[in-house]
């Protein structure tokens, strides 16, 4: 299951939802850039929040679309804020230095190990939160893009092919 920023979201809940129903089993997650806690209450929003591609109304906005009056801690809309990690399937994570949502990325990827998650957490430096959706235009978001891949071969395949 993948996803990147809301679609990392959608994917962290689906995981979590089989998780709680045993219908799937999932082999591995890759959440690229993920909107992992709808409250908006990190170091990385505070600062970065404005001026670097993904604003707070912006999500704000999306939030009220697809989750109308829904609690912000609720752990389908927040994976940060599930009260049972264990058991999930490999992790990685791939957050951006200059992205409002990396907090949320390293305090899940910190919930995850805790919780015995087999967690690989990339960390790229320089990247903003949209840059991999424009690998063609955006040379950073397309070696993540390419790295991402890789990792995730490395994952399914124990190769990166």
């Amino acid at each position: 299951m993948a996803g990147e920023s809301s679609g990392g979201n959608l994917a962290a809940a689906a995981v979590l939802l089989d998780q709680a129903r045993n219908e799937v089993g999932f082999d591995h997650q890759a959440l690229l850039v993920p909107v992992l806690d709808a409250r908006m209450d990190t170091n990385s929003w505070r600062a970065l929040g404005r001026d670097y591609g993904l604003t707070r109304e912006q999500l704000e906005w999306a939030f009220e679309q697809y989750a109308p009056g829904v609690d912000r801690t609720e752990p389908l809309l927040s994976p940060v804020c599930a009260p049972n990690l264990e058991g999930l399937p490999p992790t990685l994570i791939v957050t951006g230095e200059l992205d409002p949502l990396g907090d949320e990325g390293n305090r899940y990827t910190d919930l995850l190990r805790a919780a015995n998650v087999e967690t690989n957490h990339i960390r790229v430096a320089g990247l903003i939160h949209h840059a991999i959706m424009a690998p063609a235009r955006i040379d950073l978001g397309r070696r993540v893009v390419e790295r991402t891949a890789r990792a995730i071969g490395e994952a399914l395949n124990g190769s990166p092919e």
